[in-house]
């Protein structure tokens, strides 16, 4: 492999989900210290502290078809949506210009109901909110779907597309 493969930017792109991913669900006891045990031979830890937030709405609709047609109805929202749905985010890549590409969880939760939850990458822009304000926001711009040209995802989507296709 070159080293232009081994650096392309799906790789960056996918390397920096896999490390958002984990960063963020790496449990708070294992925290770093900061090394000084101050000769007692306790380790101070670091404890994460949420300092800044933004939410997206559950109403939030992605343009495209349907979804959710095997979904459970809950919290008062009946599927068959129209538009893809946002259900919450897996992981982030910072764009260092206060955008980030996101990851959508997973569906509807199993691949049995979310046949027709497209696979994609949004470029979001959060509007943090802190302790001293702010609107706490996120808007959605554009998106990357992901395809599957190659045919190597088994599973196809209820309208009979494989993830991406569209």
């Amino acid at each position: 492999m070159t080293t232009a493969a081994r650096s392309s930017p799906r790789r960056q792109l996918v390397l920096g989900l896999l490390i958002a991913v984990a960063s963020v669900a790496a449990p708070a006891g294992l925290a770093a210290g900061d090394g000084a045990d101050g000769g007692g031979g306790h380790r101070r830890q670091r404890v994460p502290v949420l300092d800044r937030r933004a939410t997206l709405s559950a109403d939030y609709l992605a343009p495209g078809p349907p979804s959710g047609a095997l979904s459970t109805p809950a919290n008062g929202r009946t599927p068959p949506y129209p538009g893809q749905v946002i259900p919450g985010f897996s992981g982030m890549v910072d764009n260092g210009d206060g955008t980030f590409w996101a990851m959508p969880d997973n569906g509807f939760g199993t691949k049995a109901n979310s046949p027709d939850f497209l696979l994609r990458l949004y470029r979001i822009r959060p509007s943090w909110e802190t302790a001293e304000g702010g609107e706490g926001g996120i808007e959605v711009g554009r998106y990357i779907s992901l395809r599957d040209p190659q045919r190597k995802i088994p599973s196809r989507s209820s309208t009979g597309q494989r993830p991406g296709d569209c």
